[in-house]
């Protein structure tokens, strides 16, 4: 039986950009990321954010000027790859 690091390595290796190219995913995606942004202004000065299932960054990397610093925490290296080439130049991003 595959561990869940192997299967999540896997995920990200090969299914998650089939999956997220999917319309409707996307559209679910730009409405969570809409209300991550709307909870973010709220605070009266930029939060630290800590993002537990990070994935591949790509809602930590998209809400980074939102946020004095984030971190995200994933149990793939593949994914944690993906989110540290994203992030390159954000110095405020930490993947891990």
């Amino acid at each position: 039986m595959p561990s869940e690091q192997s299967h999540h390595d896997a995920w990200y290796s090969a299914e998650a950009e089939f999956l997220f190219s999917s319309p409707v995913l996307q559209a679910v995606r730009r409405r969570y990321l809409e209300l991550l942004r709307q909870r973010l202004a709220a605070f009266t000065r930029r939060p630290s954010l800590l993002s537990l299932g990070s994935g591949m960054g790509e809602y930590e990397c998209a809400v980074a000027d939102q946020c004095r610093r984030i971190v995200g925490v994933e149990l793939s290296p593949a994914g944690d790859e993906r989110a540290r080439a994203r992030s390159a130049g954000q110095p405020n991003d930490h993947f891990v």
